[in-house]
């Protein structure tokens, strides 16, 4: 069974952070590579807001790249992990849907209890179509856990807005 629901704090702050990244980089003419660094630098921010350690590839505050292209992690006061609350994958255009699927099949194996897609569109009409996909993939894939929780974000180009969605499964 497929849920919409309401975007938690995570989510809200998640995409209010995004979009003051998006907002930035449109301002300043930024390339992709920059687009992605500045959109991890805005996930670690939140990760950090909400008490967790982060992991990401050209970020000064956070280790560096684990598992996805941005991971928030919890250990206990022996150092043992004991929980990845979030993980993100960031993909532009360069492949497609072929090269959005590619990352977002890491999410899908993921236990982490927010699982964010951020990727690029033409315009709202194929960012709603690639997100219709990759609900699709979410219901293919066999092992469940007790709650699937997914935020979709895609950046479109037509408007230079960030258009979201999300599923509970």
């Amino acid at each position: 069974m497929t849920t919409t629901i309401s975007l938690d704090k995570i989510e809200q702050s998640v995409l209010a952070s995004i979009e003051a990244a998006n907002v930035n980089c449109l301002k300043n003419g930024v390339g992709t590579s920059d687009w992605t660094t500045s959109f991890k630098k805005a996930l670690c921010s939140v990760g950090t807001q909400f008490g967790f350690s982060t992991c990401a590839s050209g970020v000064d505050d956070a280790e560096s790249e684990w598992l996805y292209d941005v991971t928030w992690y919890e250990y206990d006061q022996k150092d043992r992990l004991v929980s990845i609350p979030f993980a993100a994958e960031i993909e532009w255009r360069h492949g497609g849907l072929h090269g959005v699927k590619f990352d977002f099949e890491k999410l899908v194996q993921s236990t982490a209890d927010h699982k964010v897609m951020i990727f690029e569109a033409k315009d709202v009409a194929e960012a709603k179509a690639w997100t219709s996909e990759l609900k699709r993939y979410v219901h293919c894939y066999r092992p469940k856990m007790t709650q699937d929780r997914y935020f979709f974000l895609s950046y479109d180009w037509e408007s230079n807005e960030i258009f979201h969605d999300q599923l509970l499964r």
